[in-house]
């Protein structure tokens, strides 16, 4: 399940020391690692087991390095850039969709948010209480979001006509900015990501509207940790070794 509000606070610590530095190393078999995204808050369950010594004691050699986006955590484990990672399902199953005769193509080895962590975000003002209030807004997304690719799922779920919702592209550092100064009406982010950088915009929680996915009958799960068939097939005990270390790290965040 995702990260509660209170657990990616509780995480400042880890993460004050990862700005410091683009990327954690330590210990013997080498493990490049790539997240979905910045070093925020969910990032503790990877930089706990660095900090404890987790992986190292299990015999890794682990970097963590932060990603912009799922879709290109898997494209750069099936790449071989990188020999795990962390990314959406569902973009995960895009990619073997897109590329059947992949040579390398990742699998997923554990699940780590058994929902979707996806969700609507609006500000009160907007008039937007549920879904169907969202018919004839402006919603604004970066292209790749994994909220914005599941949106036709929360739509059928919810009744919306996608003709009547009108999506607006932009960077990820822009999208809570457009709807704090409305420019946008809604957006769709992680909850846990979103909720944040609303706030650091200055927009208090009593202020904010989220509708979560799994609320409103989209039951998908969202990230997995995934490695590369080849990597799997080479070094099976290491992957063992790295999922150990992450379920203890996972229980102490």
């Amino acid at each position: 399940m995702p990260l509660s509000r209170r657990q990616c606070l509780g995480a400042a610590a880890l993460l004050t020391a990862a700005a410091a530095a683009p990327s954690w190393a330590q210990g013997s078999t080498p493990i490049k690692f790539q997240l979905d995204w910045r070093f925020e808050g969910p990032a503790a369950l990877f930089l706990q087991p660095m900090a404890k010594g987790y992986f190292k004691q299990a015999g890794l050699n682990v970097t963590v390095d932060a990603g912009n986006g799922s879709g290109g955590a898997v494209t750069r484990v099936a790449s071989g850039a990188y020999d795990m990672g962390f990314a959406d399902l569902a973009a995960l199953m895009e990619f073997h969709g897109n590329n059947p005769t992949a040579p390398n193509k990742p699998v997923a080895v554990m699940m780590v948010y058994n929902n979707t962590p996806a969700a609507v975000f609006a500000l009160k003002k907007s008039g937007i209480k549920l879904p169907a209030d969202l018919v004839g807004k402006k919603l604004g997304a970066p292209v790749f979001d994994a909220g914005r690719k599941a949106f036709p799922i929360f739509a059928e779920a919810n009744g919306i006509d996608l003709t009547k919702v009108n999506w607006v592209s932009m960077d990820p550092p822009l999208r809570e900015t457009m709807l704090a100064k409305g420019d946008v009406d809604a957006i769709t982010g992680f909850s846990f990501t979103s909720l944040l950088n609303l706030n650091a915009r200055g927009v208090k929680d009593e202020d904010i509207v989220m509708l979560p996915y799994p609320q409103f009958g989209v039951k998908l799960y969202g990230n997995a940790i995934i490695t590369s068939e080849a990597f799997l097939k080479k070094n099976p005990e290491a992957v063992k070794a790295f999922l150990r270390a992450f379920t203890k790290s996972a229980r102490d965040v």
